[in-house]
């Protein structure tokens, strides 16, 4: 005798195979957004070590020990600068809406305030300055702190494998 229609076991199969495609559908979304989080992170640390070099390049007499008179270039990058010290962006805390600046030295100070609280809210946790002299050459390395993804690996790259939550993001700019 033939009926018409699907058997329970049919229908428990289908259940079970839609079940373990949604499973998969919705882990395959959790990924795309941690990995959205990160790419917006690296997206905030390349706008904001351009708008640091920006800000320096701007001021470029004062971070080179020597300027040539009427050379079309500056050489020699100085170790400490209104800018750096200690291989570290220098850490400024003052008001950032100041527009009234009495040297170049508060302009610079007003400026630099506005670009770490930019980094604060962003997450930036930690910087880093190389100079290469020889080349008037900065390296500009901004850190933060990776979230773990759902497998509870990182979703960044870092090579210090002692701290692999520990994501950068590394601008060469010639000054």
């Amino acid at each position: 005798m033939k009926t018409k229609g699907f058997s329970l076991l049919e229908i428990l199969i289908a259940i079970i195979l839609l079940a373990v495609s949604l499973l998969g559908l919705l882990v395959m979304q959790s990924r795309s957004v941690g990995y959205l989080v990160e790419n917006n992170k690296y997206n905030v640390a390349m706008d904001l070590t351009g708008e640091y070099v920006d800000l320096v390049r701007s001021y470029k007499n004062l971070v080179y020990e020597k300027s040539i008179p009427n050379a079309l270039y500056y050489h020699d990058l100085k170790e400490k600068t209104p800018f750096w010290e200690d291989g570290k962006i220098k850490k400024v805390t003052q008001d950032c809406t100041s527009t009234t600046q009495a040297s170049t030295e508060d302009d610079i100070a007003v400026k630099l305030a506005c670009w770490n609280i930019k980094a604060e809210v962003s997450g930036i946790t930690d910087t880093s300055i190389k100079i290469v002299p020889s080349r008037n050459i900065i390296k500009v390395t901004l850190f933060w702190e990776s979230t773990t993804n759902s497998s509870g690996s990182y979703d960044c790259y870092s090579e210090d494998t002692s701290n692999p939550e520990k994501c950068y993001f590394i601008t060469s700019a010639e000054i």
